[in-house]
């Protein structure tokens, strides 16, 4: 006879009865860290670990010599409560059926743990670390040339730092516990460095010297000027791996050559002395040969045995002759411009006087563009041109010519009454209280390159006046031509807006006596001001408008050496 033991006779029935139980239930003794799960359904256990989260850690992360310390949620660290629920679920399920009768009596008592299912989203974690990436330098920075003082000089390479985010990213999702983090860092040499460059910028330095100009007109006579190493400069580009060029660079000085070796031609003029009217005749003048000077500089400005080189001049022929002029007599007053030089040292004074004389009988053909600097000639000693404050390089300083800009601004003034097209008008660098009251109603000039020029389109000449009474410190400028039907308003300025100037400063000035204080430069507030003119006249009516910026100036002072 063969006889079955009496446990497996007990806990036949009690198997089968346990079997028949919710197998959707978590086993007993199922915890997920201290959460104790034990028979719950999925959402009873979701719910309960909602309700008593996991404390997320907090992340340590280094980024070259810098320390970021965070909360693993800033790094995209979720739990995932359904998958957690579903690890407590399968831990029970992994037990056989006579352990889940030791559980369901209490004849077994050990507590089996899960962990918590943690995730990490990658986008957040992504923008993270980006974020941190961009306080490296970046991309390298090459080598490159820097033109100061007259010669090239090395702005030095800059190595830059890259992160490598996707390590991390890599690391991280896939062991979402850790709590330290170390993002690589990878410096990256410029391709173009120090060392590289320094041959270019030899070479580019021996390029820079002055050349000599030699203009050559039909009659062969010549006309010699220099282009300086700045202007020289401006010539060729030093790229990465050559010298090259620079045509905008090379027409630039070509104009700058006009000024040096050409002759503006002059149309015929009158001049008045002592209520006597005198005719002068025209001169014919000379211009680069633009397209040949462009050729011959091109094939020397690199070649820097080449000091000097020809450029041929051409005939320039004035567009009014004696035959041309009108007589004086017939000619009516269309337009007057004044302003007021009063109070301006004896040196802007005097230039006034000579730049007005310069312009006084000047003659504008019809359709003729007129160019004040054309007008008056070179501003010079030799033209009778003294020294006085004028604006240059941001700065107030003493220069041969300051006051001109007084003249100028008066023939605007009467040339834009008479309702005259605008070709060029340059506004001062701050507001001039000698413009007074008018703000934004001037012209600047300055020789070479900054004009006044207005287009003549009146139909007949324009004979130009001044009148110049020193006494009072007045300057006035009358066109006399034939009368057009013509309506001009001039509106009053508008202010857009008004920026307060900076504080004064104070500069060293080593040719002051010791402890000498002098005041260089005034202080001035900036304006952005717009003046309008309505014009009407067999054409219709139109408006045009003249707009002026006027920087905010400081007052800067120089003391001379401490006592």
């Amino acid at each position: 006879m063969y006889l079955v033991p009496i446990a497996f006779v007990v806990a036949t029935p009690l198997v089968w009865a346990y079997s028949m139980q919710d197998s959707e239930r978590i086993e007993k003794k199922v915890q997920v860290g201290s959460l104790d799960l034990s028979e719950k359904t999925f959402a009873e256990a979701i719910a309960a670990l909602k309700a008593a989260p996991l404390k997320a850690p907090v992340v340590t992360v280094k980024l070259a010599d810098q320390i970021f310390s965070v909360p693993a949620t800033r790094l995209g660290w979720t739990l995932d409560y359904e998958s957690t629920a579903k690890t407590a679920f399968d831990l029970g399920q992994q037990r056989t059926t006579f352990e889940r009768v030791q559980y369901r009596f209490g004849w077994k008592k050990d507590v089996q743990t899960a962990d918590w299912v943690v995730t990490v989203k990658p986008d957040v974690l992504k923008k993270q670390l980006e974020s941190w990436s961009r306080t490296l330098d970046g991309k390298p920075v090459p080598a490159r040339a820097i033109f100061s003082n007259g010669k090239y000089i090395i702005q030095a390479d800059k190595p830059g730092q890259a992160a490598d985010v996707t390590a991390v990213l890599n690391t991280y999702t896939g062991n979402p516990a850790l709590t330290s983090l170390e993002i690589p860092v990878k410096t990256m040499r410029a391709a173009v460095t120090r060392e590289s460059i320094k041959p270019l910028i030899d070479q580019a330095n021996l390029v820079l010297r002055p050349i000599t100009v030699v203009g050559i007109t039909p009659a062969k006579k010549e006309r010699t000027g220099t282009l300086g190493v700045n202007t020289v400069a401006d010539l060729f580009w030093v790229r990465s791996d050559k010298l090259e060029l620079d045509p905008k660079g090379i027409q630039r000085a070509i104009q700058k050559l006009d000024a040096l070796i050409g002759q503006p031609a002059l149309n015929a003029s009158f001049r008045f002395s002592k209520g006597q009217i005198k005719a002068v005749p025209e001169k014919t003048g000379y211009s680069v040969d633009q397209k040949a000077a462009f050729e011959a500089l091109s094939n020397m400005v690199l070649k820097p045995e080449m000091i000097q080189v020809e450029v041929p001049l051409k005939v320039q022929e004035p567009t009014l002759t004696l035959a041309d002029l009108p007589d004086p007599r017939n000619l009516k007053l269309i337009s007057s411009g004044t302003s007021t030089f009063k109070g301006s040292s004896r040196e802007r004074s005097t230039n006034v006087k000579v730049a007005a004389g310069a312009l006084d009988g000047h003659v504008i053909a019809p359709d003729e563009v007129f160019s004040f600097n054309n007008a008056i000639g070179d501003i010079s000693p030799e033209n009778g041109y003294v020294g006085a404050l004028v604006i240059s390089g941001g700065r107030t300083v003493e220069g041969v010519g300051g006051g001109v800009c007084q003249v100028s601004t008066t023939t605007f003034r009467s040339m834009y009454k008479a309702g005259l097209p605008i070709v060029e008008r340059n506004q001062h660098a701050y507001w001039v209280h000698w413009y007074a009251p008018q703000m934004g109603f001037e012209a600047a000039v300055y020789q070479p390159g900054v004009d006044l020029k207005m287009k003549n389109d009146t139909g007949a000449p324009i004979l130009v006046r001044t009148i110049t009474d020193m006494a009072k410190g007045t300057l006035t400028v009358n066109l006399y031509g034939v009368p057009v039907k013509r309506k001009v308003t001039i509106s009053d300025a508008t202010i857009l807006s008004r920026t307060p100037h900076p504080a004064s400063k104070t500069i060293y000035d080593a040719s002051l006596a010791p402890g000498q204080m002098k005041q260089v430069d005034w202080a001035v507030d900036g304006y952005n001001v717009q003046v309008t003119r309505t014009i009407t006249d067999g054409k219709g009516t139109r408006k045009d408008t003249i707009s002026s910026n006027y920087k905010p100036w400081q007052a800067v002072y120089a003391v001379g050496p401490a006592r």
